[in-house]
């Protein structure tokens, strides 16, 4: 496993999840191999009303309850309410997208951010040179189903002038918007890249196999991966 993702596993949060949930994102992450994808950083040295008007108002509220039911709404954005209480996303200084739909249920969302400019060091400790340039911070945004089998949705938002990949290894993908996306499956993670204005978008979908081996078939179809990608909506501009 990649000093990324070891990074990642010691920085979860350990109140909200208990300890069983914490070792099933534990064995998700532990399964994923370092896939042929070269990730390169650039420049770097180391989220009173009328009769009529209450009769259309019955209609709407008529109309709203008698909708499919759905635990995520594809009205709204996955986990919607634990995202607006993360704070780094509410104050992120550039416009990103997040996803509004997953074939899954989810039930906790789990957020990290990283600094990955220039840094020296001194007396000892590493010293962060440009902390408030937000080209440098690296959004990580786990959506966890606690189902069985444990899947989750790993999405890592990127500058990219900052992060080059490589995609000779990846499968061209055409997404509804005319854009180009990448995809791979590796046994392990089913994994589609894409850029967008100025953003790397990484989606990676896991899901736990029951003896703990990879995967000889894709466990999620392809179009549900690439539904994910395309159910993504403007969340903050």
């Amino acid at each position: 496993m990649n000093k990324h993702l070891e990074n990642q596993l010691r920085s979860m949060p350990t109140a909200k999840l208990g300890f069983e949930d914490k070792n099933r994102i534990h064995d998700a992450l532990m399964n994923f191999e370092e896939h042929p994808v070269q990730k390169t950083l650039k420049n770097i040295k180391w989220p009173l009303h009328t009769i009529g008007s209450l009769v259309a108002v019955a209609l709407l509220v008529f109309f709203i309850w008698t909708l499919p039911q759905n635990p995520i709404s594809n009205q709204a954005f996955l986990g919607e309410e634990q995202i607006m209480q993360i704070k780094e996303l509410q104050m992120i200084e550039r416009k990103i997208k997040l996803p509004t739909y997953a074939p899954f249920v989810v039930h906790e969302v789990e957020f990290m951010e990283q600094y990955l400019g220039p840094q020296s060091l001194e007396d000892g400790e590493l010293k962060q040179l440009e902390p408030d340039n937000p080209k440098f911070h690296v959004q990580n945004i786990s959506y966890l189903s606690f189902e069985e089998p444990f899947k989750s949705i790993h999405l890592i938002l990127a500058d990219s002038t900052v992060e080059s990949v490589d995609t000779k290894d990846y499968e061209n993908v055409q997404l509804s918007n005319g854009s180009t996306a990448y995809y791979m499956f590796n046994g392990n993670a089913q994994m589609l890249f894409w850029i967008e204005e100025g953003i790397n978008y990484h989606l990676n979908v896991f899901v736990k196999n029951k003896d703990n081996t990879s995967f000889r078939e894709e466990p999620i179809p392809r179009e549900e991966i690439i539904k994910i990608a395309e159910s993504f909506r403007v969340y903050k501009k």
